[in-house]
């Protein structure tokens, strides 16, 4: 009897667990989502697609594109509510930029672009109280690290002594699921991780 019911539990468990397949309306690759709740969810991808929802995804609508934009990869995207996200690409110098729209993107204003001509914008992130970090791939032997206390208007390098390589291979990987960053240094052939940021 006790099998009966928690085969029952489980069963009643997963059942509210099931993917729901949803229809995008772009041949875009998808590679950014936040989910800000009550049915409001962004996401970017490729060719500088950005969508949006307000209906929990029944219906995602294809944003307008940022100026100068449609060539670009947007692989981060931090939305604030309907109306406000800041959307991250990333590429080569000044194919790494971050737009911002205020107006459930029907305008995107530019908010940053990479002054490092060699540098490639990884992952960012923007806490409640508007302040954020913007992880790059090292460039002159220095992690590109960017911060914000204004929700993502302006931004300043850290330039703290920590961040130098002093000659270390050094990569960093985003991930996207939450605000996370790991480092790894690089001992031919093996990469092994040695911190989680």
């Amino acid at each position: 009897m006790l099998r009966s019911i928690l085969l029952a539990l489980l069963l009643a468990a997963t059942a509210h667990a099931q993917w729901a397949i949803q229809t995008s309306n772009t041949t875009a690759d998808l590679r950014g989502i936040d989910n800000v709740g009550h049915g409001i969810a962004w996401a970017s991808g490729s060719n500088g697609t950005v969508l949006h929802t307000t209906d929990n995804g029944t219906t995602w609508l294809l944003c307008k594109t940022p100026p100068d934009a449609e060539h670009l990869d947007f692989r981060g995207i931090q939305a604030f509510d309907a109306n406000t996200a800041i959307i991250m690409s990333s590429g080569k110098g000044d194919l790494s930029r971050l737009y911002q729209t205020t107006d459930g993107c029907q305008t995107w204003m530019p908010v940053f672009t990479n002054p490092d001509k060699d540098g490639f914008w990884d992952a960012f992130w923007i806490n409640a109280d508007g302040d954020g970090m913007l992880i790059g791939d090292p460039v002159d032997d220095r992690f590109a690290i960017f911060e914000t206390t204004d929700g993502g208007i302006t931004w300043l390098r850290d330039m703290s002594r920590s961040l130098l390589l002093h000659g270390m291979s050094l990569g960093a990987i985003a991930h996207w699921g939450k605000p996370t960053a790991v480092m790894a240094t690089r001992v031919d052939p093996v990469w092994t991780s040695f911190q989680d940021l």
